[in-house]
Parts: structure tokens; sequence; C-alpha cells
């Protein structure tokens, strides 16, 4: 009897202490203030009370002090809304102060800060200064620094503003305007800064690939003519492109037939009997006209000729299996035409289109080296649809 009543008293003991210490953790929770945040909140809202109220020094005091708050901990103003109010107090030396400090480890200890609670300064910052646009850039180009100083700032001024919905500011006008500074003052030391951040344009690569699928018409010279039909192709193509250098790789596929019985070492070939023209050709062309319309390019190179049996004859024939002309080396030359489909920007190299392309391949294949009676040439022109494609990079 006494064990349970030992028992029964440490256990009220030790639920009273229980619920005694979760009262007092309640009740330190509920009363904590982190005074670093409630200052950082009520000096943005202040700061954006006299910001409205038009009070400049009153702005200037608060940015001053508010600064001394921010640690590696917290972030009091994002960079943006700390420009813009310098440029409305017309305190231009801190704006290029701290853009030529915005760098990588700028950045990386901003994305390490506590932010501030989403508020509406920067919206309402934007949209008076927006309206104070052109008297603050009359002021800047008033002030007595250099015209670098003034120039970027002006610039920079209309960058922090781009966001704001109007059709004053495009990032168009903003890359017209910074390439200007940069041909302007070239060793600037907002150079970086306006490569970076300012100016966002896209340039097309070195490098672009095409393809395409072609039909034509073949025609073979001297014996080759004599024993073969002209041929009509099918065959696809893939382009490798390099700043105005162009390798062709394609794979002519032409349906012909044997004009007269030929007689061969091994056997004789029927006559129109199925042929096969397989000519896999690798070249290396050259760009002498590309604008928005249509480019030109020239080729030379070197493919392999094969003039053989179909499969189906050779089944049927078992002696024509060693009666074709096989691979040989042949030298290719020739021009390329390509209609561009979708010429709509006004840019004269376009990343990517569509086109059609008109081809002439002059080919001196060797048979006659190893096939005596086969000397001859093979000329084709082939029209073909494809596309092109030219990756892209932020200009630098």
């Amino acid at each position: 009897m006494k064990i349970a009543i030992t028992i029964f008293i440490i256990g009220v003991f030790t639920t009273t202490k229980l619920f005694g210490q979760s009262d007092s953790l309640k009740s330190e929770i509920l009363t904590y203030k982190d005074e670093k945040a409630e200052t950082i909140l009520k000096g943005r809202k202040l700061t954006l009370d006299k910001f409205i109220e038009n009070d400049k020094n009153k702005v200037s005091e608060l940015l001053e002090y508010l600064q001394t708050q921010e640690n590696e901990d917290y972030l009091v103003f994002y960079p943006t809304e700390k420009w813009l109010l310098y440029y409305w107090i017309k305190q231009y030396r801190k704006v290029l102060k701290d853009v030529q400090d915005f760098d990588s480890t700028y950045i990386k200890k901003m994305n390490r800060q506590i932010k501030p609670q989403r508020d509406l300064l920067l919206i309402k910052i934007k949209e008076k200064l927006f309206q104070q646009r052109q008297e603050i850039k009359q002021q800047i180009f008033q002030s007595k620094l250099t015209e670098t100083e003034k120039k970027f700032l002006a610039l920079n001024f209309d960058y922090l503003l781009v966001s704001y919905n109007n059709k004053e500011i495009t990032q168009d006008t903003l890359n017209v305007f910074s390439n200007q500074y940069l041909k302007d003052y070239p060793h600037s030391n907002f150079d970086n800064y306006v490569r970076k951040y300012i100016r966002y344009e896209f340039v097309p690569s070195k490098w672009g690939l095409a393809s395409e699928i072609f039909s034509g018409y073949g025609i073979f010279t001297d014996n080759l003519e004599k024993n073969f039909k002209n041929n009509v192709p099918f065959g696809v193509a893939f382009d490798i492109s390099y700043k105005k250098f162009v390798l062709y790789l394609r794979d002519y596929i032409g349906f012909s037939s044997t004009k007269d019985s030929i007689q061969f070492k091994d056997g004789t070939r029927r006559k129109d009997a199925q042929v096969r023209v397989f000519l896999p050709e690798a070249s290396l062309g050259y760009l002498i006209i590309d604008n928005r319309f249509f480019k030109v390019a020239p080729f030379v190179g070197i493919s392999s000729t094969d003039i053989s049996p179909t499969d189906y004859d050779k089944n049927k024939y078992p002696e024509y299996e060693n009666i074709d002309l096989t691979y040989t080396t042949t030298y290719t030359l020739g021009l390329n035409l390509d209609f561009k489909l979708n010429f709509k920007n006004k840019k004269s190299k376009q990343p990517s289109y569509g086109f059609i392309r008109v081809r002439y391949a002059y080919n001196k294949p060797q048979f006659n080296w190893k096939y005596n009676g086969f000397a001859g040439d093979f000329h084709y022109l082939t029209i073909g649809i494809g596309g092109f494609s030219r990756g892209s990079k932020k200009l630098k």
C-alpha cells in the first residue's frame, strides 16, 4: 500500500513539473521578439511612408541608419531598392561604389542573408521614379561627375526601371545604349557590369546543324551513259556549319536500269535490269552569300560511287552477285543554293529556319582504273527541303 502511494505521488509530481515546463516554454515563445527583424520591418515601412511623403532628408537618414543593421545574416534593402533611393536623393557616388562592388561575392553573401518580408517598397519606388525619370536623368547630367559616370548612371537608371510595364524602356533599347556606351567608353570601370547585367543580348553561335531530304535527277556521261539510264535519286543529308564553312554529309541513292545487256567478266547483266546508284559524300562548302532570303555555297569533296544490281535481281540471277561496279573514289564539286522559307526576321542571320535547297554537283568516279569500258562522269541536280538551326549565346 505504501509503495502504491509513493508511485502515485511521484507521478503527480512529474506530471506537474512537465506541465509547468510546457507553460514556461509557451510563454517564452509568445513573448519572444526578434529585435533585428522587427527593426528592419518597421524601418522599411517608415522608409516607404517618408518616400511617399517626399521627405528626402528623412529617407537619407533612414538609409544610412538601416545599413548599419545589415550583417552577414540579415538583408535590409535589395540592391535595386537601395540604388533607386540613392538616385532619388542624389547620392550618385554611393550608386557608383556599390555597382563596382557588385560581383559574385556580393551576390553569394546576399543569397545567404535573411530577406526582408514582402512589401510594396520597390513597387512604389519604381512607380514614382518612372514618373520623374526625365527629371532625375537631367539632374544626373547637371552633376559634377565625369561624362563616363553620368552616361553610366543614366543607363543604369533605365536598367533598374526596365521591369516597369512601359514601352519607353525595353531590353532592346537597353542593348542599343549599352553597345553605344561600351563603344564610347571601352575602358570604363563599369564595363563588366554593363556587359554582365544591363546588356542582355544573344548572338548566333558559330556552330549550326541542318538536315535535308531530297530528290532530283542524275545524268551519266561517256561509257557510263551508254550502259546505264539516267537515275532518279532519293536521299538524306546532314550539314555541320562553323562560321562560313559547311561540312555536307550526304547519302544519294539513285534508281536506274541498264540500257542494254552488259557483258562482264563473270556474267552478263540483262537489258532493263534494275540498278541502284549509291553515292555517299563528304564535301566542304564555303558561304559566299548568306542573307535573310537565301545563301549560296560552292563546295568540293570526295565521294564513293557504286553502281550495283538490286538485291531482288541478285536473288533472281545469282551471277549478278559479282558483276557490279563496286565503290570507287569519286571527286565532287558543285554549288548549293538555299532559299530560306521564314525570313520575316529582319536580321540577316536567323538562328533557325526552314529552306528549299537546289544543289548541283559534278562527280568524277574512277571506274576506268578498275573496269575497262566504264569511263564517264556523273552530274546531278537535286531539290530538297530541310531545316537549319544555330544555337545562340549571350553576348559578353
